[in-house]
Formats: C-alpha cells, structure tokens, sequence
C-alpha cells in the first residue's frame, strides 16, 4: 500500500470507545463484544497488506443463487476453500463475471463476517449498498453483526446473557461442535469464553466509596441491575461510557454501571 493507502485505512480502524458505546448502546457487555469480535474476526476487518475489506466468499451459495436461475454453474471459483485474502478476491471476483450481485451475497464481511445475503433483514436496499456500508469502516462492520445479532431475539438474548453455547449455535451453526472436532480446534464457544475472560481479566480492581446504585445502562434512566451496592464493596473495571462505569462486582458476579465519581 502507498502511504496515502495507509492513512485512509488508519481512519478506518475501530477504537475502544467506540466498541464500548456500541455495546452500551444495545445492553451488551463490552467485554464480551470484544472477545466476539475478536472470536470472529480476529479483530480488524481490513487486510493490513492489501487495505480491502476481510471478506470469505462461499462457493456453495454462490451454486445456490446461480441455481434459483436454472443457469449451468461453471467457474474456477467452484473449488474455493479458507484462502488468504488474495485467494479470497481472486475467487469472488471470478465469480462476479457469472452474476456479482450473486457473489456479494455469498461471502461473508468485515469483521463480523456477516453473510451478503442478509442485506434485507439489516435494512439494506441492496446487497451492494451493504458493502458499502461495511467498507466505510470498521465500526460499521461491527454495527452490522449487533444488528445481525439482535435481528435474532434468542441470539441477542444469549449474547447479553453470555451465554456462549447458544450464542455459537445460532451464529457459528448448529454443526459447530463437529466442525470444531474435525479442524482438531478448541469450539466456537468455548473461544468465545476465552475471549472474554482475557479482556476481562485484564480490568482493574476498585471499591465503592459510598452507597451507589448499580444499573444496566450508562445513565439514571435504566433500571437496577441489583441491590445497591455498600461502601468498599469490590469491583472490576469493564469500561467506561461518559460519566458511567461498568463494573462487575467480585464478590457475585453481577455486572452493571455505576456512576464514575463513587468509584475510587
């Protein structure tokens, strides 16, 4: 890449906070949104060697969308498997000379890897103004699998919940397990909680310094999400949003956000 390249990608690069205000904003851990992104994408969503957007194309939906059409399925992209991103790009653009919408639709993007396909149920009009959207950055990338995510109640209910096995099951596929014997890999689930558990440890331990409400939002509009909380009672540091803290008390577990100034 040329350093003009460098630049333009470095302004699409997710940051904390923004993670954080993502999960604030839809009631999700942004612990747990991170290990998931980082489960599903390794974290970026943009190749560093090349600065295109991560992408997996799928040969057998492409062979499904060519299918519904009654057309002679053909192209080197058939044989298609879990290539490096040149590899990737040269096996979608293949086979965008059949039908590109039809490829669009079969890979997987960003760093959530959302499928193409779901276009419509994210509120898109098209798959290519999906893409579109995705290739502005990798905030949007992630946007669009919350949005993935909670266009699925039992799978947004699993993800606040951190509920991982579920969480695998509906995103990962329900052959998850097996897939997971047969690459000889730890499961999806079980990374998943990995995952968490690494951002996790790595907060900070602080007290209360006084009485203090603990609620399931950054604000005084959510509700309790437990009884209040005593002085000195002991808490880990999750993150931050505004003038809010997100904790997880010690002693039982329980997560919430607490008002930054009681928090020593």
């Amino acid at each position: 890449m040329t350093l003009q390249e460098q630049k333009q990608l470095a302004l699409k690069k997710i940051t904390d906070s923004q993670i954080v205000d993502l999960a604030v904003k839809n009631y999700i851990d942004p612990n747990y949104l991170k290990g998931f992104d980082e489960v599903e994408g390794s974290g970026i969503g943009f190749s560093d060697y090349t600065g295109r957007m991560l992408i997996q194309f799928e040969p057998s939906w492409m062979k499904r969308f060519l299918l519904q059409d009654k057309e002679p399925v053909t192209g080197t992209w058939l044989n298609n498997g879990i290539g490096n991103q040149t590899v990737e790009y040269k096996a979608f653009e293949a086979a965008c000379q059949s039908d590109k919408e039809a490829a669009m639709k079969s890979c997987s993007i960003g760093m959530m890897q959302v499928m193409g396909f779901h276009f419509k149920d994210l509120g898109f009009s098209s798959v290519q103004n999906m893409w579109s959207y995705a290739d502005q950055s990798e905030i949007n990338q992630l946007n669009l699998g919350v949005e993935f995510i909670k266009s699925n109640p039992v799978l947004y209910k699993a993800v606040k919940e951190k509920n991982s096995s579920v969480v695998a099951y509906y995103y990962n596929g329900a052959g998850y397990l097996a897939l997971a014997k047969k690459l000889h890999e730890l499961p999806y689930d079980k990374r998943l909680d990995n995952a968490y558990n690494k951002f996790s440890s790595a907060s900070t331990i602080h007290k209360t310094t006084t009485t203090v409400n603990i609620r399931r939002g950054a604000g005084v509009s959510f509700d309790l999400a437990g009884d209040p909380l005593r002085v000195n009672t002991v808490v880990s540091i999750l993150g931050y949003h505004n003038d809010w803290t997100h904790v997880a008390v010690v002693a039982t577990g329980i997560t919430g956000w607490v008002y930054s100034k009681y928090i020593n």
